[in-house]
């Protein structure tokens, strides 16, 4: 339930459409409890006074406006420790983003317009690669593909890719499907196993299982609800890790630039192979692999962390400026440096909407901190001002 309320106000504050169910879910969260009540209407107030937030690069001077605009400038103090004690706060994405971090944190500065850089990542194209060689791009609309042997068709639907095997189909033979940057896809496997590829993934694997194992090849990230089959157990390879299942619900993290692989599980149970380590996860748990240390630990974790990315949301809690500059070369297929290696270490929290316009997103960075965006010879170089 919880969850759900901070998404309801995250959509909220979004301005997504919302059901008249939905918006009586949370009117009677705010009259559960006075905390409640003041956080609901902070948020609507935010909600309605967005361009308060225009131009302000000091937390303070954005709580003594809201303040105002809600006669809550005595209260002050107390209203930033009821929003502090919420779990909602978490999740409130695009116009909190940034507000919550510290006061000495760097502030920022987006000194040149990036629109003619950055990308909008729906619209990028999918490419399958058969064994043969044969390639085909995979567009937004739904088709019927046709193998250029004439044995065999493969169906697209809602971005999705449907396979069904050939009953005379090679187990040896492998499809690749490749992912860009500034795109997502999903796969339907013969045996009813569903992949969320994120961007930036290539995930290899066969038109036929071969019996008594199940077994993909994966570079990047993807999020797995795999069909269940106590006789062909279901294999997930990456690099530096394997995950054994029989049928569970699972995210996997393993992209070539990370400093982690992270394998997330949501439901069931597997086993994780990272070297001599096997470790048997349990739902709400994380495995995750140092490359440079090679050490790896076993710890419970909030899913939602690691899994938000396939609903369209990311939600980060204490996540590095470096990774999240990961995710947005994913997102807008744009390459991001930092002219100073400590500005990597600045840490955020909150939710951040997957397809908001890269404009948005480097405007909201524009409120707190003390770091420049600009354009040097086509990428993005992040500066302390």
């Amino acid at each position: 339930m919880k969850e759900d309320i901070d998404k309801l106000w995250a959509d909220y504050l979004n301005r997504e459409p919302l059901t008249e169910r939905e918006l009586q879910i949370l009117e009677e969260w705010m009259q559960a409890s006075p905390t409640n009540r003041i956080f609901g209407e902070f948020v609507r107030e935010l909600e309605s006074r967005k361009t308060l937030l225009k131009g302000r690069t000091s937390p303070d001077e954005i709580w003594a406006a809201l303040a105002k605009r809600m006669s809550l400038r005595k209260k002050q103090r107390r209203l930033r420790v009821i929003l502090a004690s919420c779990a909602a706060v978490m999740a409130l994405a695009v116009g909190m983003f940034f507000l919550w971090m510290p006061r000495e944190t760097p502030e920022v500065r987006v000194v040149q317009d990036l629109s003619s850089l950055l990308v909008q990542p729906q619209h990028q194209e999918v490419e399958l690669v058969l064994s043969s060689g044969e390639k085909y791009r995979l567009g937004e609309k739904d088709t019927t593909l046709t193998m250029a042997d004439g044995k065999g068709s493969l169906q697209t639907k809602d971005r999705t890719l449907i396979m069904q095997a050939r009953p005379d189909a090679e187990a040896s033979l492998y499809y690749t499907l490749n992912v860009p940057y500034g795109a997502e896809y999903d796969l339907v496997l013969p045996d009813g196993t569903k992949i969320y590829l994120n961007a930036g993934t290539t995930l290899r694997y066969p038109e036929r299982f071969r019996e008594g194992s199940r077994e993909i090849y994966l570079i990047g990230e993807a999020y797995l609800e795999v069909a269940h089959d106590a006789e062909n157990p279901f294999v997930v390879k990456t690099n530096d890790m394997d995950i054994c299942v029989l049928g569970t619900t699972f995210n996997v993290n393993a992209y070539p630039e990370g400093k982690w692989v992270r394998t997330t599980l949501v439901e069931g149970k597997v086993e994780a192979r990272c070297g001599d380590r096997h470790i048997t996860m349990h739902p709400g748990t994380q495995v995750a692999y140092d490359k440079s240390t090679r050490e790896t630990g076993y710890f419970p974790v909030d899913t939602r962390l690691y899994t938000s990315w396939k609903d369209g949301y990311y939600d980060f809690e204490d996540m590095e400026l470096e990774e999240l500059a990961q995710i947005f070369t994913r997102w807008y297929n744009v390459q991001i440096d930092f002219a100073e290696p400590e500005l990597k270490n600045l840490r955020f929290s909150g939710r951040l909407k997957r397809y908001d316009s890269a404009e948005e997103l480097f405007e909201m960075l524009d409120y707190v901190h003390r770091v420049t965006f600009s354009i040097e010879n086509g990428r993005i170089v992040i500066r302390r001002k």
